[in-house]
């Protein structure tokens, strides 16, 4: 941009661009919010939010953190506010006893099965079965060994794949590979034939926009889609409108083969720094300034409703014109209605307007506290970049974000009472409490020579994030100066 401005060129750009926000209405923040996003920005799942609108693929997660399964479960649960989800979690996991399967009869074998190509179903609710914590789904046989293993885990694989499209219910696969079981191949191809056919368009938004939009698949012209038929196995089987397909997987970059990745939609939900910094200024600000963590919960659903509101009035203007007559000067009903829906739009372009300020305002105040969020973002990648010194230098990050609470409610930092002037003095206190209880607690598991390798990163990192060094003079310290020929 400053190389385009120098050249004095006629091409129009902007300079502060955020291929995000835009994209990201207010309805769509509410639903983030409502699961568990804290902010606009919270993580890489809200990027993978809009770029999965509107496409026509099943949704492949890369969540090495977890935060997109704690995400479909929150999104998929009883609205009933029971805590049950209408969620079917089957893990893909190859090994070890990440599986968390039932007793004898259930897909996959017992607890901490490390069958290769096991399948585990839990979480099931809804349909006969229990919520969460709940009774494994029973009914399969446990993964053997060798081919036979293998073609029992894909039965097993697509009983539970057929009773969910014929429910309509949402079936998550955790831990998947960068090869899926080929019982998958139909429903990722989704024969355009076959979906044309039963519902009258050869295109379904899929994914994560169906569930997004509340659960239900819908054709290019937004309308409802009608039963489509695909075959699983032996069978041919009704698929339901409101059938959602998760795959997730905990690898940070795995390598698709080229038919896969044309057959999925790709999305990082990998934490990053401003998501992370977003999500931990949450939990500051309901530590800190409760009453203002509430207002901005209840200013992001009322901006949302206000949203779908304005938009449902709009499609329902746009219907009323298409279906009138020649002459719609004569159609009394019609103008009525729209002189209605005039009013109405006013008043709800009124109340976006006040709800607007009104989160301009709480920003501001969450604001204060950022530095203390950045703080802990910051340290938490210094302790996740220890991995590549040792493999087993591994941070969880529901671990750390437990660790960071803790910190927060620590009784010897001290208060300095309310008000926006002893702000700065408290995140003050906050953040060396971050600092040293991440650090001391990450010291537990590394060796004695790796610690001051975890203070000079944090030292560094946290220099150049306040702007008191320089990249050229980190890199003059890590790596030296160049050889000078001096012939």
């Amino acid at each position: 941009m400053a190389a385009l401005e120098a050249a004095g060129t006629s091409v129009n750009f902007t300079t502060s661009f955020e291929h995000l926000l835009p994209s990201l209405d207010p309805a769509i923040s509410g639903i983030h919010h409502r699961h568990g996003f804290g902010g606009a920005q919270s993580s890489g799942g809200v990027a993978g939010d809009s770029v999965s609108l509107g496409v026509s693929r099943w949704p492949y997660l890369i969540d090495p953190q977890g935060q997109a399964v704690r995400w479909i479960r929150n999104m998929e649960s009883s609205p009933s506010g029971d805590g049950k989800e209408d969620v079917v979690v089957v893990s893909l996991a190859e090994d070890s006893g990440r599986g968390s399967g039932g007793g004898s009869g259930g897909l996959g074998g017992g607890a901490g099965s490390s069958t290769r190509g096991g399948v585990v179903a839990a979480g099931v609710s809804g349909k006969g079965s229990k919520g969460k914590g709940g009774r494994k789904r029973k009914g399969g046989r446990s993964g053997g060994s060798g081919r036979s293993g293998d073609a029992a885990a894909e039965n097993a694989l697509g009983d539970v794949l057929k009773r969910c499209m014929e429910h309509g219910s949402a079936l998550l696969l955790e831990d998947a590979g960068t090869v899926l079981p080929s019982v998958l191949g139909p429903v990722l191809a989704r024969p355009a034939s076959s979906v044309g056919a039963a519902g009258g368009s050869g295109r379904v938004v899929l994914g994560l926009a169906a569930a997004l939009a509340g659960g239900a698949a819908a054709d290019d012209g937004g309308e409802s889609m009608g039963p489509a038929t695909i075959r699983v196995g032996e069978t041919d089987v009704l698929i339901s409108g409101n059938f959602r397909l998760y795959i997730t997987t905990r690898h940070s970059n795995p390598h698709l083969l080229p038919e896969m990745s044309t057959t999925v939609n790709v999305i990082d939900f990998g934490v990053t720094v401003s998501g992370l910094e977003e999500q931990l200024l949450a939990i500051t600000v309901e530590h800190e300034r409760p009453e203002v963590e509430k207002r901005r919960g209840e200013v992001l659903e009322r901006l949302a409703s206000d949203s779908r509101e304005r938009q449902q009035l709009e499609d329902t203007v746009l219907k009323q014109i298409s279906e009138a007559g020649d002459d719609i000067l004569d159609d009394e009903v019609l103008i009525d209605s729209l002189s209605q829906a005039k009013t109405v739009s006013k008043y709800i372009r009124d109340r976006l307007l006040d709800s607007k300020q009104i989160q301009h305002d709480i920003g501001e105040a969450r604001d204060r506290y950022r530095v203390v969020a950045r703080r802990g973002s910051l340290l938490f990648f210094c302790a996740s970049d220890m991995a590549t010194v040792d493999p087993m230098y591994q941070v969880s990050l529901p671990s750390f974000v437990t660790l960071f609470g803790r910190a927060l409610k620590d009784p010897l930092v001290p208060f300095f009472g309310g008000g926006a002037a002893k702000a700065a003095e408290r995140c003050s206190a906050l953040q060396k409490a971050v600092t040293e209880a991440v650090f001391f607690n990450i010291c537990r598991g590394l060796f004695e020579r790796d610690k001051i390798l975890l203070a000079l990163a944090a030292s560094l990192r946290l220099l150049l994030d306040s702007k008191r060094a320089r990249g050229e003079q980190t890199a003059l310290l890590l790596r030296g100066g160049a050889v000078v020929d001096r012939s």
